[in-house]
């Protein structure tokens, strides 16, 4: 085996087998790749380059005019100095602008939900970020990918896809071609459409410019963004996070001004770029070259302008929403600097869905909080609100947000259960049935022992204390089986009086075996609660301005009003009601993180209905915020914010 003869620059052959291998190395080590992103680049990065390196040792080519490892302007006169540094300053502003329009673009693209895998990569890079030393993220966030993958698509995969003496034509396909697979080098298809657009750019700047330097530098800038962003707004670590980044970078925005500025700077960038084309080379030779660095800088500025030209679809004032919020524990608390909760969380990829502002109200009372609403003082409120019949008349309703249903807490039976079932069972008249049970037994077993030990002596032996006893155990065995098999009656006496204790036995043991199933039956009657039918006769917790109280009066049971679901945990710990009725999640939650764990819940919920948000009747927001809540149930965006507040506990 030889290797082949040497060539000036790869061909196209060689271009997809390094494509080929590296795109198959990639996607075998994503299964092997390190749970700590800070190993996971590097491997990844070695597996999309490892063929090249081979391919290098087998097919001998010219280094430098294979990677365009010149420098931007050729010769040693101030106009190719110019016309380098012009170049190498271009890549980086060009870079840098790229970034920012293409994340702006894809947060305005609401309609398209992040997948998992997105999120869960952006979760690490940023942990990436904030956890590692700057220089350390920075080799492994920008440095590192942008060199690697600049020699081979830049340098390999354009070189192969140009020839030797490339056509203005074929210039312009392996541009796209080299751009499209960069764009699918990324994986994920959120990536694609913006490593596309850098793809292109880079390709351009190496075919303008005849180095890959200055594209390295934009690649650079490209991926450096995320990094100087984050330390410009001087946070530091993910406690200083704002909550909703925190779980979930997709509610980041971008303001007007960072747009503009981005569409500029790619604008500069391209000028100067061009400008350096036309200080080293004739402006002919790089005509389709300069079109396309144009026509990319154009698209860029118009998306800038289009972003800042967009209005609220559903509010045309500049005046936020007012929207009402009840607080409560696990929906909305107002413990810290911003209010947290699932209701807030709901609301904040509401928001940015139908791109409006607002202002968070909060309110007290449910009562209060719905004639608010009713009356035009709240244009939304967040709730938790019931769907019923009689609400739908005063209100506007969106789609439901959440289905659940009214579930029972009880007092926790203490751990002594074997005393706690004893001393239900002790009562007066047990203990007198008890009593007259045994004292049947032993004054039988007196009686039968006097009349019996002179004419019976084999059977109740004359001595006191043992004829007495086998006359007592007579009595004890004829009661509980019917007899005494080893044992005779002999005298008229003995047999009236055995007869008599007989039928007064089987009177005393059904009195004792009544009463006992009485005691028992009542106990769990009256003693606890399993379902809503056990309600009937009890009285009942429920929060003010709910649904719960009527469900409660159709199982019989007497609802008392308390403010809030704490004061319900705490009436029923003290035994002021015999139970509390409240929503399943809320109460849920409420238990796990209340002090007192006095109480348990019944399993099974009852009484079931959907949550959703209330609007004033005829309100224009019902069907930006029904499109919203639809896009979100199709993603499963309303179940991943429900589950990350109430899932553990479900």
């Amino acid at each position: 085996f030889s290797r082949p003869a040497p060539r000036l620059i790869p061909g196209i052959i060689h271009g997809g087998i390094a494509l080929v291998l590296g795109l198959a190395g990639l996607w075998y080590v994503q299964g092997l790749s390190p749970e700590r992103i800070i190993f996971a680049i590097p491997v990844q990065q070695l597996a999309v380059v490892a063929p090249l390196a081979i391919l290098l040792l087998w097919q001998r080519v010219n280094i430098k005019r294979t990677f365009s490892l010149y420098w931007p302007g050729c010769g040693l006169s101030w106009r190719s100095f110019l016309g380098g540094l012009s170049a190498l300053i271009g890549g980086l502003l060009t870079g840098g602008g790229l970034f920012i329009l293409g994340a702006a673009v894809l947060l305005q693209l609401t309609t398209i939900e992040m997948s998992p895998a997105m999120k869960q990569l952006s979760e690490k890079i940023l942990s990436l970020m904030l956890d590692q030393p700057w220089w350390l993220a920075w080799a492994l966030i920008a440095i590192l990918p942008a060199c690697l993958e600049e020699l081979l698509f830049r340098g390999w995969v354009l070189s192969a896809f140009c020839g030797e003496k490339p056509s203005k034509q074929r210039m312009a396909i392996a541009v796209f071609a080299q751009a499209i697979c960069f764009a699918i080098f990324h994986l994920l298809p959120e990536r694609m459409p913006q490593t596309f657009l850098l793809g292109l750019a880079l390709g351009t700047i190496v075919l303008l410019t005849k180095s890959i330097y200055p594209a390295i530098l934009c690649h650079i800038a490209n991926n450096s963004m995320p990094l100087l962003l984050l330390y410009m707004t001087g946070i530091q670590d993910k406690e200083s996070l704002p909550e909703s980044v925190a779980t979930d970078v997709t509610t980041l925005s971008l303001p007007p001004e960072a747009i503009a500025a981005a569409g500029g700077t790619v604008v500069l960038g391209g000028i100067l770029l061009v400008v350096s084309n036309k200080l080293r080379m004739r402006f002919s030779l790089a005509r389709i070259a300069t079109l396309i660095l144009l026509t990319i800088s154009c698209f860029s500025n118009s998306q800038s302008n289009h972003l800042l030209a967009q209005e609220p679809t559903t509010q045309k004032t500049t005046q936020p929403l007012q929207v009402g919020v009840f607080p409560m524990k696990g929906l909305a608390e107002y413990g810290g600097e911003k209010p947290r909760g699932y209701s807030i969380d709901l609301w904040n990829e509401l928001s940015k869905r139908i791109n409006v502002p607002a202002e968070l109200i909060a309110i007290s009372s449910i009562e209060k909080l719905f004639a608010a609403t009713q009356n035009g003082d709240i244009d939304v409120l967040l709730g938790p609100l019931a769907m019923t019949e009689q609400r739908e008349k005063l209100v506007d309703f969106t789609h439901p947000v959440v289905h659940s249903g009214l579930q029972i807490a009880v007092p926790r039976e203490p751990d002594g259960r074997l005393l706690t079932a004893l001393n239900n069972l002790i009562s007066w008249e047990l203990v007198s049935i008890l009593a007259g049970v045994i004292g049947t037994i032993v004054l039988t077993g007196h009686l039968l022992w006097i009349f019996e030990r002179r004419h019976n002596a084999e059977s109740f032996p004359t001595p006191y204390p043992r004829g007495a006893w086998e006359a007592v155990w007579w009595s004890v065995s004829t009661i509980i089986t019917g007899g005494c098999e080893n044992k005779v009656i002999s005298t008229v006496t003995g047999r009236f009086i055995a007869t008599a204790s007989m039928i007064g036995g089987i009177v005393l043991v059904a009195l004792l075996t009544s009463t006992l199933t009485t005691t028992m039956t009542v106990d769990q009657v009256t003693g606890t609660i399993r379902s809503p039918r056990d309600l009937f006769g009890k009285t009942i917790a429920c929060q003010e301005g709910g649904v719960v109280v009527d469900a409660v009066e159709e199982f019989g049971g007497s609802p008392i009003l308390y403010p809030d679901l704490e004061a319900m945990v705490a009436a029923v710990s003290s035994e002021e009601c015999d139970a509390l009725v409240s929503e399943s999640h809320t109460l849920m939650l409420a238990l796990h993180t209340s002090k007192s764990k006095d109480l348990r819940l019944i399993p099974g919920i009852f009484d079931s209905f959907d949550f959703a948000l209330a609007l004033p009747q005829g309100s224009t927001l019902r069907e930006p915020l029904n499109n919203a809540i639809l896009q979100m149930r199709e993603a499963g965006r309303l179940d991943e914010i429900k589950e990350r507040w109430f899932g553990e506990h479900n």
